[in-house]
């Protein structure tokens, strides 16, 4: 992301002044400002609170949050002249805020949820005046800010980025629907070499209940002969979508490493095995499937910044964590009843989108400002 501020002072465009107290926070907001970029429209961020490599991964500008007298606030603030402040985090600093407030700098509040001790009535009322708009993620978190002191609070759920649906052909998926008909399928999205063999037994475990299942074979590489191995010599018969292979009735596995189809294949199948996560391999946003409706089985082995995206969905039952391949198969055998599977989905749904409402509200208000800095919040 670019930035045009150069120290010592800022450049003309549209500033916003972010204090953000997580990396996963700072991720949304790097996320909605990328979007506003590609339609020429963001504007340039300073970024202040405990994030700086998080800040630094993604090519933002952090600075050191002024917290030692009001001279150093005014100095902070007569530097960098933001337009607009956004205040990500729990942690209220009294003295910068009322500075910001003094200097008519439009500040918003955007509470995530997490509990805070610290806001009770009285004690947060002057911090809590220094915002314009305030925005919470429950409601009870807004009730709660009422009473302490907030005004304009809006109730708009948490503030996560919403993970943009993959694509996919129309005419492929309507194909490709016809032929699958009312078959049931599984899929097994971006699988590395070392999960094959799992993931292969729990279709043939699978199949024990359902044999008309169709597993839907996504290998996190294309061409990679141990694929072709690892399918010959488990017995089943399989179709290769990339030698222009249809499945048929005798195929109980669609092998599919074609670049681009992860939108074609989710729209399909109502549950997913999110391919890596068993061997610490994981690189699929579970939000992408969560979007679409699919239930997602994942293991628990899962970097960050991904982490937190899996840990949600386990933490709310949108999703069917699992330990090992012997749970693998215990889940897509139990997934293959439908309203387990949409259940699974129905939830994960919610979380995927819930965060688009608090999003749009924040894009919608930098639009505001910069348009007309006189404008009401």
């Amino acid at each position: 992301m670019t930035d045009p501020l150069t120290a010592p002072g800022r450049g003309s465009d549209f500033l916003i002044w972010a204090h953000v107290a997580w990396p996963r926070e700072l991720r949304t907001l790097a996320a909605l400002l990328t979007r506003m970029e590609e339609e020429d429209e963001a504007p340039a961020l300073i970024v202040t609170g405990p994030v700086k490599d998080e800040a630094e991964r993604l090519g933002l500008r952090h600075m050191s949050l002024p917290d030692k007298g009001r001279q150093q606030a005014q100095d902070f603030l007569s530097r960098w002249a933001p337009d607009m402040g956004l205040w990500l985090g729990p942690d209220l600093t009294p003295i910068v805020l009322s500075e910001a407030e003094r200097r008519g700098v439009p500040m918003v509040l955007i509470e995530s949820g997490t509990p805070n001790a610290g806001w009770r009535p009285g004690a947060m009322r002057r911090r809590l005046a220094a915002f314009a708009k305030v925005l919470a993620a429950t409601p009870g978190s807004a009730a709660r800010l009422r009473r302490a002191g907030a005004i304009n609070v809006e109730m708009l759920g948490r503030f996560e980025d919403v993970a943009p649906a993959p694509s996919c052909d129309p005419r492929e998926l309507s194909d490709m629907t016809s032929i699958i008909a009312e078959r049931p399928i599984w899929l097994a999205l971006d699988v590395p070499p070392e999960e094959i063999d799992a993931v292969l037994d729990a279709h043939r475990r699978a199949l024990r209940r359902a044999h008309r299942l169709m597993l839907v074979l996504v290998p996190d590489r294309a061409d990679d002969p141990a694929i072709q191995t690892a399918l010959t010599r488990s017995g089943l018969n399989y179709a290769d979508r990339a030698a222009g292979q249809d499945p048929e009735e005798q195929h109980q596995v669609l092998l599919s490493d074609i670049a681009g189809e992860t939108g074609l294949w989710l729209r399909l199948a109502p549950v997913a095995y999110m391919g890596g996560t068993l061997s610490d391999g994981a690189t699929q946003s579970p939000m992408a499937s969560a979007a679409l409706g699919t239930a997602a089985i994942h293991g628990r082995a899962v970097p960050d910044p991904l982490a937190a995206e899996y840990r949600l969905l386990a933490s709310t039952h949108a999703s069917w964590p699992i330990r090992n391949a012997e749970e693998l198969a215990e889940a897509v055998a139990s997934l293959i009843a439908p309203d387990q599977a949409a259940d699974l989905a129905t939830a994960a749904w919610a979380i995927a989108t819930e965060g688009a409402a608090s999003t749009n509200r924040v894009t919608e208000m930098i639009g505001t400002l910069r348009d007309d800095p006189t404008k009401a919040l």
